[in-house]
């Protein structure tokens, strides 16, 4: 073809195709993308339950005599848990504190691990109860790297519980019982996981989610190296933020969880407002300032105290108030003060469903209010407590779970402190990262559930500004399960895979795009292409025979015309 007959048509026309499908190809690479990201299991805390748990409490003997070992009974959320290898099963309370501890057996010999002398009349029945960790049945604990003086003892005092040991790591195991593998591995593992090992202890371990440490020897272990270990494990990306969010359901279904990384918006409502809190402040709940907190009766607002210190508190069974609007409160029900003599208050059950009485926590642009019910609660009746004559036969006892904010030293400067009470009736996310506290009212008695991953930005880069919402508006992040089809549930995926539908779209629009963009293309290049002057066809030579040889090999083909064909599997897999 002569210089006068050429077109840059087809060059154009490459030039496009190449475009368009680099285009789809790389929405398919998101699709894909987000699809891997469904398919990565929600980390969770299920299986939460409302329980007493037994405080030691000694007291040296006279003259000789021996010492006076009594118990008493407080509240908690408790889950439970199997430390080492092979597992050792482990009954833990939920804690707002920054340490995880552990009871441990330090083995004066006694064949079953724990020994026989006073020590074990001290504390074997919390061990018979809640269990404990034998360090020598382990085959893979180690040694804290990083602490100034691994050896050296921690000691650790509460006003209700208090322990002593040396901190080390070994294998962490938690989730559902009943999804155990047959190898009865647990869902959720965590390799070299820190805690501290308790020789001297007066009550159950704890799991610790909060960033307090009292003693200063941790310097950024504590809940949240638990989340960082979390997040390392579990997040391929490392995009996904160090936090977590808490559900307390009522006392009577166990419906509630703690979700990492992940916000189940099944489980709020609108609004929901975010304190950002100074760094500084390392604790559950960061420090947080509520409008108002105030107590009313039959309808009637009888006390209200302003702008008050707030923390959040997961682990504390009761909602501290200053003692002039606690008075005010247990006045106006005649409380009887319990006989275990540990600052709580008792009511007779059957005057619990006639008291019209609220408690009323406002934020900003928020408020949440509860009843006598969500925080006079029937409970086993203390075991420590003896029956006197005359007294019934109920083992039951209804306590009100408010106590004096003075009382609790452990918190910094607050207040008030929200506790498991308040829990039942707010959804909070905590965000280590970038200190904030997110507060909403909860969904009463939800069990399904769809998560949502908050980014490493925040829970402002994933739902935008959640304050003006509406209580009947659908929570609905930037992107995320509302775009995907079916909700999901909170075993199968951290939020929802992408239907059917959508892939099938997005197939048949994508080769509708190419089809129509090959089409065009076509009419251009044929409409524009100058026309070639007709050649005559080139007379055969005479005398010339035609030939056709065999190949030496056989037959020839080109190579991809026909016969190339893919390996594959039994079951139509491509196989490489």
């Amino acid at each position: 073809m002569s210089p006068a007959y050429r077109t840059f048509g087809p060059t154009i026309a490459l030039s496009i195709w190449i475009w368009v499908v680099g285009s789809i190809t790389s929405i398919d690479a998101k699709l894909a993308e987000r699809m891997d990201l469904s398919r990565k299991p929600a980390i969770t805390i299920e299986d939460i339950k409302f329980a007493s748990y037994r405080v030691l409490d000694v007291n040296p003997g006279v003259n000789g005599s021996f010492e006076i070992v009594s118990y008493k009974d407080v509240y908690g959320m408790m889950v439970d848990v199997e430390v080492g290898t092979p597992p050792q099963e482990v009954t833990l309370r939920l804690s707002g504190g920054s340490s995880t501890w552990i009871p441990r057996d330090i083995n004066f010999g006694a064949p079953g691990g724990f020994n026989t002398s006073q020590r074990c009349r001290r504390v074997c029945s919390l061990i018979e109860s809640y269990g404990g960790y034998i360090q020598n049945r382990s085959v893979t604990w180690e040694k804290v790297r990083g602490l100034l003086k691994p050896e050296e003892h921690v000691s650790l005092s509460h006003p209700i519980d208090s322990y002593e040991g040396q901190y080390l790591s070994d294998t962490f195991f938690w989730g559902d019982q009943s999804e155990k593998s047959p190898s009865q591995a647990y869902p959720y593992t965590i390799d070299d996981f820190l805690f501290l090992a308790a020789d001297e202890f007066n009550s159950t371990g704890e799991l610790g989610l909060g960033l307090l440490d009292f003693t200063g020897e941790l310097g950024g272990f504590g809940g949240k190296e638990f989340l960082r270990r979390i997040v390392e494990r579990y997040s391929t990306s490392g995009s996904l933020v160090m936090g977590f969010s808490v559900y307390y359901d009522a006392y009577d279904i166990n419906s509630s969880e703690i979700t990492f990384s992940t916000i189940d918006i099944n489980k709020y409502q609108l609004p929901m407002v975010t304190y950002t809190w100074p760094p500084q402040r390392l604790v559950t709940g960061g420090g947080i300032m509520t409008a108002s907190v105030g107590f009313s009766m039959n309808g009637t607002l009888k006390t209200a105290l302003n702008n008050q210190p707030t923390i959040i508190s997961l682990g504390q069974p009761t909602i501290g108030l200053p003692a002039q609007l606690l008075n005010t409160i247990l006045k106006s029900v005649n409380a009887v003060e319990s006989k275990v003599k540990d600052g709580l208050w008792s009511i007779e059950c059957g005057k619990i469903k006639d008291v019209d009485l609220s408690l009323d926590i406002r934020f900003e642009g928020l408020n949440i209010t509860l009843t006598a019910e969500d925080f006079m609660v029937k409970v086993p009746k203390p075991s420590n407590v003896v029956q006197e004559e005359g007294e019934g036969e109920e083992n039951e006892d209804c306590r009100i779970f408010l106590e004096s904010s003075e009382q609790n030293d452990d918190y910094g400067v607050a207040t008030v402190y929200l506790g498991i009470p308040f829990l039942r009736k707010a959804y909070v996310w905590t965000d280590y990262q970038n200190n904030q506290t997110s507060i909403a009212k909860s969904k009463q008695r939800v069990t399904n559930s769809t998560l949502v991953p908050i980014s490493s930005a925040g829970i402002f880069y994933t739902f935008g500004d959640q304050r003006y919402g509406s209580p009947d508006e659908e929570v609905r992040p930037l992107f995320g399960p509302s775009d995907y089809g079916p909700i999901s549930t909170i075993s199968d995926f951290s939020f929802d895979k992408p239907s059917m539908k959508m892939i099938i779209g997005a197939t048949i629009a994508g080769a509708a795009v190419l089809t129509a963009v090959g089409v065009l293309v076509l009419v251009v290049l044929l409409g524009d292409r100058p026309e070639v002057p007709q050649v005559p066809p080139v007379p055969e030579l005479g005398g010339a025979e035609r030939c056709e040889l065999n190949a030496d090999h056989g037959w020839s083909e080109v190579v991809g015309s026909e016969g190339g064909k893919f390996q594959g599997s039994d079951d139509g897999e491509i196989v490489d």
